[in-house]
């Protein structure tokens, strides 16, 4: 289910030409991980997909962040 509502929104922005930096649910952990292993097995570069690891302090600084997100 997390991995449902995660792909299409890191679909659109590969397909858009940005590279993605995103935090899985805590209570997931592995579905960042392994989402990141998927995509770079299908030949994506390393690195254009990065899943970072934390709890709500890591979301929230990545929403307050001065980075472009593309809205």
């Amino acid at each position: 289910y997390p991995l449902h509502l995660t792909a299409p929104t890191i679909a659109d922005a590969l397909a858009a030409g940005n590279a993605v930096v995103w935090k899985p649910s805590e209570l997931a952990p592995l579905l960042g991980e392994r989402l990141q292993r998927s995509l770079e097995e299908a030949g994506f570069p390393k690195g254009l997909v990065a899943a970072v690891q934390g709890g709500p302090e890591l979301g929230r600084a990545l929403v307050e962040s001065p980075l472009d997100r593309g809205h």
